[in-house]
């Protein structure tokens, strides 16, 4: 099992998926085929599930995605217009905390 949960994907401009996981207490966003926390990478984003590969132990998993959830953090991301490099993943982080969409991540 990969510990980490899935929060949502959004379409850029050119149509590229950009997936918001959760994990070690950050939050991560990636593309399909890029890694992220230096050992996942996502394999693919689907409107149910993202895929995500643990490079280190081989392990493939699917982190699925609720329809409330995604919409709810596509609207967020869109209304406004989050990037994590200028807010800070710290800031999305307590925003996930506060939803009641997004259970509570082991301490």
């Amino acid at each position: 099992m990969i510990p980490l949960y899935a929060l949502g994907y959004i379409e850029d401009g050119e149509g590229r998926k950009h997936a918001f996981v959760v994990g070690a207490q950050r939050v991560f966003e990636a593309r399909e085929a890029e890694t992220f926390d230096k050992s996942y990478r996502v394999l693919k984003i689907t409107p149910t599930y993202i895929e995500v590969e643990d490079q280190r132990l081989d392990v493939q998993a699917l982190a699925p995605l609720e329809l409330d959830s995604v919409i709810f953090w596509q609207n967020i991301f869109r209304h406004f217009d989050f990037d994590l490099c200028s807010c800070g993943s710290e800031a999305i982080l307590k925003l996930v905390q506060l939803s009641s969409l997004v259970p509570a991540m082991p301490g």
